[in-house]
């Protein structure tokens, strides 16, 4: 993953954690930033939240396209999007697509509050990608067991 899109995609995740920090006014309850990672298997899906592990995980291959309408949607919303629901599962339990992951995107992110990207992934993964993904899940998983 080139560096540049690493920064972009932390300083997207550092905006939108720093917003909901400012309109909660800082509460306890929020814990500390989740981290970011690229070890995101599923080819259909851009990115996801492990609320527990306090991590939200972005694809790489898709952030990496070299598609600027991809590469905006992963930074523009689907990284606020997952925020959003460690925010809102920090502060009112919410682990879905509910009333307070709503409220958090509209009020908080400002932004619209879809449960499915934009970005038609079905006909995006490609066999080259699913080889891309694979190789790097194995490095990834095989320095975790080191």
């Amino acid at each position: 993953m080139p560096a540049h899109l690493q920064q972009a995609a932390q300083a997207s995740l550092d905006r939108a954690w720093e917003c909901a920090r400012q309109f909660y006014r800082y509460d306890p309850k929020l814990g500390i930033k989740p981290a970011l990672d690229y070890a995101l298997r599923s080819q259909r899906v851009l990115g996801m939240c492990y609320f527990n592990r306090r991590r939200v995980a972005i694809n790489p291959v898709y952030l990496s396209s070299d598609t600027p309408a991809i590469m905006r949607e992963i930074l523009d919303i689907t990284i606020p999007h997952e925020v959003a629901h460690q925010v809102a599962f920090d502060l009112f339990g919410d682990r879905g697509h509910g009333l307070k992951w709503k409220e958090v995107m509209n009020d908080v992110m400002e932004l619209s509050p879809d449960r499915l990207s934009r970005i038609n992934t079905t006909k995006f993964a490609t066999d080259k990608e699913r080889i891309i993904i694979d190789a790097f899940n194995r490095m990834t998983y095989e320095d975790d067991t080191e």
